[in-house]
């Protein structure tokens, strides 16, 4: 019996033993595949971020008179992260954490309360990066609100007015003719320019004058006016149904640009007056359309003095494979600068109009879904939502001043009073239904 249990008791322990030299030794299978230098290293969950800032220095009372504009920073799911209404001589600066990985989207609404066809602008910058921009209110911010009449004399009948703008007038061919122009001067600086011809002569005459009082009527002998001293030949591709080309000259007033109609034709090949001495520079502006359905229209702007040139179509061309806002898809069949896609809403009982637009760099392809930042956002602060808007065009955009600067881009949409670009610049785009 002492025998037995002693067996029993030998047996126990080698039992005992095996089991602990069981749970120390691996496996055979563990020896042919030991752990990893990462697997034996500590696991880093955490994700890379930056701060995500974007200043608008705004400078004097740009937002006045019932304009208003705010800023929104959202993801791609149209989700808020920040927002800023801009105030006037500040610095506004948005600030935000966000993800390295991912990219974000800044949306800039311009409301303007006095105006009930036009209240409300709205536009996205898909892809933000940091940057400073710049806003700067006209130094003389004062409307001129009411019409000045301009009688000029002695100008032979009928009388042609080369530029356009808004006014009324009455061409008299009595005694040795006469034109009365009522028109508004520039809310600006109450400037006013006009430029005409006259069988007499046969050759322009423009009138210019600053500071126009509008409270007092103004009698102008025609024959005392000055020649325009300058013409350029402009021609464009034929074949367009409708062509539209406008010569534009600007004042400078620190930074701030004024302009004026100065001439202006529909035709492919034509004459354009402009003088000399009286402006600080010139963009000469042409938009072309073919298709009776509009489906491509071409604008074409240079910025410079005037001179004859031939201008062809700029090369952009693309197809727009939805253009629905929940999913649109564009793709371009050449490289290009810029792009931006357009949606409207007209209200047709109060003849209002809402305009959105989405902006970004040319790519090889463009693809976004907005709906869900309309609907999270504006739906109810603005009462529209992504249902209410309409395609209108996606427009390709090739700026030779601008290459690359998708910042300057930006700069150049959202300052009203500062769109001219440097002598010798070219902006060529294509509108795309």
């Amino acid at each position: 019996m002492q025998r037995k249990l002693l067996l029993l008791s030998i047996l126990f322990l080698f039992l005992q033993c095996s089991k602990s030299a069981d749970e120390i030794l691996p496996d055979a299978e563990d020896d042919k595949n030991p752990p990893t230098e990462q697997e034996n290293e500590p696991q880093d969950d955490s994700t890379e971020t930056k701060v995500l800032s974007i200043s608008v220095q705004v400078d004097g009372d740009y937002y006045t008179n019932g304009f208003e504009g705010t800023l929104f920073l959202t993801n791609k799911d149209g989700e808020l992260l920040t927002s800023k209404k801009l105030e006037n001589d500040v610095n506004n600066i948005l600030e935000h954490e966000v993800e390295v990985a991912n990219d974000y989207d800044l949306t800039y609404i311009m409301l303007n309360t006095t105006d009930t066809n036009y209240p409300v602008d709205i536009h996205t910058f898909m892809n933000i990066e940091a940057g400073t921009f710049f806003l700067k209110a006209l130094e003389n911010n004062t409307s001129v609100d009411s019409d000045v009449i301009i009688n000029f004399l002695n100008t032979g009948f009928p009388l042609e007015q080369l530029n356009s703008f808004t006014n009324s007038s009455v061409n008299d061919a009595s005694g040795s003719g006469s034109y009365e122009l009522d028109t508004r001067p520039s809310w600006y600086s109450g400037s006013l320019y006009v430029a005409f011809v006259s069988p007499n002569d046969g050759f322009p005459r423009y009138y210019f004058e600053k500071d126009i009082d509008p409270n007092n009527s103004y009698n102008v002998n025609y024959q005392e006016l000055p020649s325009v001293e300058n013409e350029i030949q402009i021609g464009f591709p034929l074949g367009a149904d409708i062509i539209r080309a406008r010569l534009w000259g600007y004042l400078e007033n620190n930074g701030q640009m004024e302009w004026f109609s100065v001439d202006e034709s529909e035709k492919a090949n034509d004459s354009y007056f402009f003088p000399e001495g009286v402006f600080d520079g010139f963009e000469l502006s042409a938009s072309l359309t073919f298709g009776t359905t509009s489906q491509k229209s071409y604008d074409i702007s240079y910025f410079g003095k005037p001179q004859s040139f031939q201008y062809t179509l700029p090369d952009l061309d693309g197809s727009v494979l939805s253009s629905e806002l929940d999913d649109f898809n564009f793709v371009p069949e050449r490289a290009y600068d810029f792009g931006t896609a357009f949606y409207g809403y007209f209200v047709n009982e109060t003849r209002t109009f809402y305009r959105y637009y989405i902006h970004g760099l040319g790519e090889d392809k463009v693809a976004f879904s907005n709906d869900s930042l309309i609907d999270k956002l504006f739906e109810e602060e603005l009462n529209i939502n992504s249902g209410n808007l309409k395609f209108a065009h996606y427009t390709m955009i090739n700026n030779s001043a601008l290459k690359g600067n998708y910042n300057g881009f930006i700069q150049s949409l959202i300052d009203r009073n500062t769109a001219a670009f440097p002598e010798g610049t070219l902006v060529e785009s294509l509108r795309l239904k």
